[in-house]
């Protein structure tokens, strides 16, 4: 975990470098990350004592002499998810005045063409009609965030197979930077919700009105997305901001979670599985993502996992 610290840190300082290259109020925007940091410091500080604390009880009861390790790891952990996630939400919000949106007709058309003419919006809002939505809806935000945050604190707190730690370490820094800065950079667009607004267009105009009706008008992601667009055309910087579609975060995470489910165990790969699939339709639902924004994350995270878990297999281990 002092790796990951290192990197959080030195990820943070190229933000840093790229906010003050295209923003022109860096100042005000590396004052909002930092007011964001100092707040949410306290609630990841309670949840990482929260697991700290589980873990010393099973590693006094396994294995005591490793108890120093593990507070150290957890520490570095979450130190190095603040400095990561700062990082990743100055350069999010950065990119447009890199590569400004462009990719949103390609997509749009790219899923009516994949779904046999059909917007997959339509087709998760026909199965949500069937569905408990109320019920469903939270996964989104409120399940969706203990993983997103506490991955690594997770690990450290818990994992003693340094291999599996490293790999899944990798797959998450990857699932953020890769998938959320690097690729999104380059295929730049804003997602079904906002491409009304961004090309002046009615392509979404009944998806709008149906979101409306729906019961995601019941939750306060409707004000989320409002506070996104507000952010992008004051040019700001705040918790959460930054415009992006392609591909998706939110199902690279779910992938790093589903994936390790998967290898902890047969009972919880199931679960693992189900969080993908619900994030997946939850992220076409909501308006925040064509459906090939889910897929492609899939299938980057997929060949991630298979080539670390391939390249760890090759490796020699030398006993200690």
């Amino acid at each position: 975990m002092l790796g990951y610290l290192k990197l959080g840190l030195a990820y943070l300082a190229l933000a840093i470098v790229i906010v003050f290259l295209t923003r022109a109020a860096p100042v005000d925007a590396l004052l909002a990350v930092w007011t964001t940091a100092v707040a949410q410091a306290p609630g990841m500080t309670q949840v990482a004592a929260g697991l700290l604390g589980l873990s010393m009880v099973h590693s006094v009861l396994r294995r005591p002499e490793g108890a120093r390790q593990i507070v150290i790891a957890v520490i570095a952990a979450l130190i190095g998810t603040l400095a990561f996630h700062s990082a990743f939400g100055l350069i999010k919000t950065s990119m447009p005045y890199i590569i400004p949106f462009w990719a949103d007709p390609m997509f749009a058309e790219l899923d009516r063409l994949m779904h046999f003419g059909i917007d997959p919006w339509r087709l998760s809002h026909d199965l949500g009609a069937l569905l408990p939505m109320e019920a469903i809806l939270p996964a989104y935000l409120s399940v969706w965030a203990f993983p997103a945050l506490c991955v690594p604190v997770f690990l450290a707190a818990f994992d003693k197979d340094a291999r599996r730690v490293r790999r899944f370490m990798v797959l998450y820094v990857l699932a953020w930077a890769l998938v959320g800065n690097v690729l999104a950079l380059v295929f730049n667009s804003a997602g079904p919700i906002f491409y009304d607004r961004l090309l002046e267009a009615d392509r979404f105009a009944e998806m709008i009105a149906v979101l409306k009706a729906s019961p995601l008008a019941d939750t306060n992601i409707p004000t989320i997305q409002q506070n996104l667009w507000i952010v992008y055309v004051e040019k700001g910087q705040a918790f959460g901001s930054g415009i992006s579609a392609f591909p998706s975060v939110h199902v690279s995470v779910a992938m790093v979670t589903g994936l390790y489910a998967i290898e902890r165990s047969r009972w919880t790969a199931p679960f693992g599985v189900l969080f993908v699939v619900v994030i997946q339709f939850l992220s076409v639902y909501t308006g925040y993502h064509y459906a090939v924004d889910g897929y492609v994350s899939i299938l980057v995270m997929a060949g991630l996992w298979h080539w670390l878990r391939r390249r760890d297999a090759r490796t020699v281990v030398v006993p200690a």
